[in-house]
């Protein structure tokens, strides 16, 4: 339950519920609500959880501090008298104590918390602070003991009784190795694990119990999701977290039973990952063990658990989430290709001065044609003013040179003729105007300001700088300006058989591609990479790879490790151990049917990853759909998607039942339409990165439909127009 009045308006997103959602995801209970620092709101949804649904545990995040709203606690009122009978009949003082005390570890200001957990009928409720981070350290606190006090709770003796010597054997065992292996436990190396229960060491119940089960859905008003709600022995999983030295051995995985109506057979779920997030995972620098097991690789999934989304609604999902970066200074001569924040204004007229637009001679115009004597000389960049000038006089003047007082007017070289200079040519002395028509006022001058004057509005907040607005602002003075901020990315690949490109090749590998030709992508579109290197395969190596990004990227994408095969772990270590919401994990095109689009908040900010296939052409695909607006969008860019155009292909295309990205070249010649020609760069294959040297684009290729009976339009006819989605964006 979280309780929250920005969330439950609906003006801020709910991070802590999500995440711990994500935390207790497998749980047969899993109702989720979003309330406002509401006393009666909290009160009417904890009753309808407990007296109603008779739920094992509720979790409230959120109206914990000492803010005005933060009235959770208030639900519970232990020390005062009521009319009606307090909520809470039982207090647990010792897991308020316990989180307290954890968390007094990590920021001083959680003394300020006033979390309170309890017993009402057999449920227990516990208050979790709204800080995600401080939820899932406070709930990591009370998960050891949590099937314990179920156990005590609902009064089943023989499993508690059981489950307490578990822990109480396996705790003692553990210390008996620990001593072995040091004399004093560094507290700081120290790592929750889950220890799931096998059958084989927990006794069964003497007495079956009936269970039943019935369905829980929202109407489309409510923020919480249709669910089914089991109720039965086993109403949460019996886990017991362990501490024990990082180094000591890898973690186990879950192993539960979960009972269904009587008539059904018991099933047996295996994971290979744990469920519940370490103390700290995503900001410890000293914990560098995933929770993953990529060891019983028998277990693993065989199907996929993410839906398989259009590229369209995965598009969607990503500018939602996606957000603007803030603005920051750039001097002019470094915002080429960057998106202005704010309007701009000039800080200058241009041009600064009356200037001349010819070689030739400034004259009053009034004087018109006929010999003038030269009094004085006007040059581009002469420091010193011109002689002012009276009728019968003119001043030798060059292009962009000041026009001098007196004059209004301009006549270019051409027009004229020496009549008089001093004996070595050096001066001229007079001069002949040999205009045949009437010499105006302000002939060939760019009046002052005329260009841009002082104030006026030079680049307006969203427009992209390029090469003209880079000399618009060094003409007017303004040497820097508001630009949104460039997004930092990180690019790592995942695989044990990957080489840098510079190795020599060995038995079983091969060179990396994708990294070196993911940072060139982001280079040609005008963002920074970092490079961070190769993972291997291996759960422990992707954690370490996405802590260290972490730390300095805004979106890190990955390559590879992202789809059903055994060493495929990005989307496990994302969710397992660094706390991500997958928003999508497959989506229906091909290539890149894999494609992963996860976020995860890390020091209070939010990151974005970006799982890619491996292979180097669904890579680079992906990469321009998902990716690259996604950059866009952050930087700024008000358009950020690419740019469609419609093309005629040149050859009957073979359709496949996913929707297709066909690589292609784009040809304007000899067209009668405007409508280009598109031609196929070959082979499709996904590995095949020769498909890419020479597009320009890709075809938007529908998939295979039913026509008529058993029929499918697998053939797209030559001349047929699709669209074309460019690689490079025309503005």
């Amino acid at each position: 339950l979280s309780v929250s009045d920005s969330c439950s308006s609906h003006r801020t997103a709910d991070k802590s519920g999500v995440l711990l959602k994500n935390v207790v995801e497998g749980q047969k209970i899993a109702l989720y609500e979003i309330v406002p620092d509401d006393v009666n709101a909290i009160k009417e949804q904890l009753l309808k959880w407990s007296d109603e649904l008779m739920l094992d545990v509720i979790l409230t995040t959120g109206g914990t501090g000492c803010s005005p709203r933060d009235v959770t606690p208030e639900v519970f009122p232990f020390n005062c008298i009521l009319a009606t009978r307090c909520l809470i009949e039982r207090e647990i003082p010792g897991m308020s104590v316990a989180m307290l005390m954890e968390s007094l570890k990590v920021v001083p200001t959680a003394m300020l918390s006033r979390s309170v957990c309890g017993i009402r009928n057999k449920t227990i409720i516990i208050n979790l602070p709204g800080s995600p981070s401080a939820a899932i350290e406070c709930f990591n606190v009370i998960l050891p003991v949590l099937s314990h006090a179920v156990h005590l709770v609902r009064d089943e003796k023989e499993k508690s009784d059981a489950l307490h010597s578990f822990i109480q054997d396996r705790h003692h065992h553990q210390l008996q190795q620990q001593q072995q292996q040091q004399q004093q436990l560094d507290s700081s190396d120290l790592v929750m694990e889950d220890v799931a229960l096998e059958d084989s060491n927990m006794p069964s119940s003497s007495s079956s119990s009936s269970s039943s089960s019935h369905n829980i859905t929202s109407s489309p008003s409510s923020h919480n999701q249709t669910v089914e709600h089991a109720k039965g022995d086993d109403g949460c999983h019996h886990l017991y977290d362990q501490l024990h030295h990082k180094q000591q051995q890898k973690p186990h995985y879950h192993h539960y039973q979960q009972h269904q109506h009587p008539t059904h057979h018991h099933h047996h779920h295996h994971h290979r990952y744990h469920s519940c997030h370490s103390r700290s995972r995503c900001s410890s620098e000293s914990n560098n063990t995933s929770l993953v097991d990529e060891a019983r690789v028998a277990f693993r999934p065989r199907e996929s658990k993410y839906p398989l989304l259009n590229v369209d609604d995965a598009c969607d999902i990503i500018m939602n989430e996606v957000t603007v970066l803030t603005s920051e200074a750039v001097p002019y001569d470094q915002c080429l290709n960057r998106i202005v924040a704010c309007d701009v204004f000039a800080e200058s007229n241009l041009p600064p001065f009356d200037a001349s637009v010819k070689d030739g001679y400034a004259i009053i115009a009034a004087d018109g044609p006929g010999v003038k004597v030269v009094i004085d000389v006007s040059t581009a960049g002469s420091m010193q003013a011109a002689t002012p000038l009276e009728s019968g006089q003119c001043c030798r003047i060059s292009t962009g040179a000041p026009v001098p007082p007196g004059a209004d007017a301009v006549v270019q070289l051409e027009d004229t003729r020496l009549v008089k200079a001093d004996e070595e040519g050096k001066i001229e002395l007079e001069v002949e105007f040999l205009c045949k028509e009437t010499i105006s006022p302000g002939q060939d001058i760019r009046p002052l300001a005329s260009d841009v004057k002082m104030g006026e509005c030079i680049l307006m907040a969203g427009m992209r700088v390029g090469c003209a607005e880079v000399g618009l602002l060094a003409s007017v003075g303004n040497i820097s300006i508001q630009c949104y901020k460039l997004p930092s990315v990180g690019v790592m690949s995942t695989g044990n058989e990957l080489l840098e490109p510079e190795s020599h090749l060995k038995a079983g590998k091969i060179r990396d591609s994708n990294r070196p030709m993911l940072l060139a992508c982001l280079r040609e579109q005008g963002f920074h990479g970092t490079d961070l290197g190769v993972a291997d395969d291996k759960a422990d190596s992707l954690l370490n790879h996405f802590k260290m990004a972490l730390e300095t990227v805004d979106v890190i994408i990955t390559t590879g490790g992202v789809s059903m095969g055994e060493k495929d772990l990005v989307k496990d270590v994302l969710v397992h151990d660094l706390g991500a919401v997958i928003h999508f994990g497959r989506v229906f095109m091909k290539p890149g049917l894999p494609t992963t689009f996860a976020t995860l908040f890390y020091k209070d900010k939010k990151k974005y990853i970006f799982g890619l296939p491996g292979n180097p052409v669904s890579a680079i695909v992906t990469f321009h759909l998902f990716a690259l607006p996604a950059l866009r969008k952050m930087s700024g860019d008000p358009k950020p998607e690419p740019t469609v155009v419609l093309a005629r292909v040149s050859l009957n295309s073979l359709l496949d039942p996913r929707p297709e990205y066909h690589r292609c070249s784009l040809s304007w010649f000899k067209t009668v339409d405007g409508i280009p020609i598109a031609t196929s760069t070959g082979n499709q294959l996904s590995s095949r990165l020769l498909s890419m040297s020479s597009a320009t684009g890709m075809l938007r290729l529908p998939a295979a439909t039913a026509s008529g009976e058993d029929r499918f339009v697998s053939i797209l006819e030559k001349d047929s127009l699709v669209d074309c989605i460019l690689f490079q964006k025309m503005i």
